[in-house]
């Protein structure tokens, strides 16, 4: 049985993927003062944001599996709540946004994506599923897509997954 969600990228899927970055730096923001005395400590709070983030994104790009095709209903749900938003809420157009075509994962870039699932499930489920981490799923899923947002970090995301997932494969397999 082949069945998929259909996930059209518009801007008011980009609009609740960006919504929840902005809200998370926001969030995340110390201030100059503080960032300028102490910048490592600053960005290391961002940490669990750009963790989830990632994973998400490489879960979205799963588009076979059912961890594609869970991430995929999310997509498409919020993209609707981010239609309301964006299109009826501001007056915004409704259009289709490109996305990137070249973002597969090979076969060692799905089994690294589901080791890093399997990760992020155990830390969420210990009572770690902080609004940063939340933030960073949502966000990740949803601006995966982006054509923008693909060349700078979801093809090089995917590259790696697929880099270190077929290391793994190799060695051990």
């Amino acid at each position: 049985m082949n069945w998929t969600i259909p996930v059209q990228f518009t801007y008011g899927t980009l609009f609740v993927g960006t919504l929840l970055l902005v809200w998370e730096v926001a969030e995340w923001y110390p201030g100059w003062k503080v960032l300028r005395k102490r910048p490592v400590r600053c960005m290391a709070a961002l940490g669990p944001f750009l963790w989830t983030w990632c994973v998400s994104a490489l879960g979205f790009l799963c588009v076979g599996g059912l961890v594609g095709q869970l991430i995929g209903l999310y997509v498409w749900g919020a993209g609707w709540i981010g239609e309301a938003a964006y299109v009826w809420g501001l007056g915004g157009p409704h259009q289709a946004l490109p996305t990137s075509q070249n973002l597969a994962l090979t076969p060692g870039g799905v089994f690294m994506t589901g080791i890093l699932i399997v990760i992020v499930v155990v830390r969420v489920s210990r009572g770690g599923a902080t609004p940063s981490k939340k933030r960073g799923l949502g966000s990740g899923a949803l601006m995966v897509m982006s054509a923008g947002v693909a060349s700078f970090v979801a093809v090089p995301l995917a590259s790696a997954a697929n880099l270190s997932g077929a290391w793994i494969t190799g060695v051990v397999g």
